[in-house]
């Protein structure tokens, strides 16, 4: 008998996806068994949807051809299969790809502060320094003692850090200078804590106290100027206008920049755009990597986002010559 065609309409999901031809055909010997059809019915399936979702055409052409011969339909069966698992495959690896690319930027791009900032609080100290004014007198006697000025004490407020195993506490000499007391605000604790002088360096900008307090662990350790680079992520901890534990983020901005403030002498400073101001002075630069790059000094007052720091290098060998001691 002749053999002619009619649709057949293959439905994926629910969805009518395309129309299929097929040939009928009063032949029994085309089909041999109702698996075959099966199959065939599986095999014009997968090639639909292999060219559906990839654009790519069974190999001997109309899906209808494979009904013509098991094998052909076999093989067009598996190499619609194949099609559609390497697109499906594919488009699952792009996406997880894409995921991770998303993810590590976003972890380059906006750092995690919190556990810097958990792991170093304690050891960063408020510094708070009465200092009274005395009259200027040009000739006294050996046993008079200056008379106070009228009026009351001033107080100044910095910052410090706990930098080595036996407690010492590092800050700017400009933070402690002419004081009749200096007290410590610690992390945890309302009392004041009252501390000394162990030594100074006036010329650059430098004093390390001590305090009778348990040593918190762990304490920030100065690190090198060959490590810090411009333009790389820098944590400030610090007590601007009293308010204790402030932290403030910025970026390396520029280094080894000279200055000099009156007497004082900066060499190599560390400029950075992280928010200093005034009682900050003696806190801690850190670097991503919990490393103290260097110590906040200075901040331009005519604009906004330009502090300097001491470097690392210039902390370490002063100090060294202050407690006769190498770091």
């Amino acid at each position: 008998m002749g053999v002619r065609s009619s649709p057949v309409r293959l439905k994926v999901g629910g969805v009518i996806r395309r129309n299929v031809h097929t040939r009928r055909s009063s032949t029994k010997w085309q089909y041999g068994s109702s698996r075959t059809g099966l199959q065939n019915t599986t095999g014009q399936l997968w090639c639909a949807l292999s060219e559906r979702c990839i654009g790519l055409k069974p190999v001997f052409g109309n899906p209808s051809h494979a009904r013509f011969s098991p094998r052909i339909q076999c093989t067009t069966h598996r190499r619609g299969r194949m099609r559609l698992l390497l697109f499906l495959g594919v488009t699952h690896m792009m996406k997880k790809s894409q995921v991770s690319a998303g993810k590590r930027h976003s972890g380059a791009a906006i750092p995690n502060f919190v556990k810097l900032v958990e792991r170093y609080k304690k050891s960063v100290l408020g510094i708070e320094v009465v200092q009274t004014p005395y009259r200027d007198r040009t000739l006294f006697f050996p046993w008079d003692r200056p008379v106070p000025r009228v009026g009351r004490s001033a107080l100044n407020i910095g910052t410090g850090f706990v930098f080595h195993p036996k407690g010492y506490i590092l800050t700017n000499e400009h933070v402690i200078a002419e004081a009749d007391r200096i007290m410590l605000r610690a992390f945890g604790r309302k009392e004041l804590i009252d501390a000394e002088v162990v030594g100074r360096d006036r010329r650059h900008d430098i004093a390390i106290l001590r305090a009778d307090m348990p040593v918190p662990s762990p304490i920030l350790r100065l690190g090198h100027s060959r490590d810090i680079h411009v333009g790389e992520w820098v944590l400030a901890i610090g007590s601007p206008l009293g308010l204790d534990h402030t932290v403030t983020v910025g970026i390396v901005s520029a280094k080894n920049r000279p200055l000099q403030i009156g007497d004082r002498d900066y060499p190599n400073l560390i400029q950075t755009d992280a928010a200093i101001n005034r009682g900050n002075s003696g806190g801690p630069l850190i670097n991503l990597r919990g490393e103290v790059i260097g110590m906040n000094t200075a901040v331009s007052q005519s604009s906004q986002g330009i502090g300097f720091a001491i470097s690392a290098d210039v902390l370490r060998k002063r100090v060294s010559e202050i407690l006769h001691e190498p770091l």
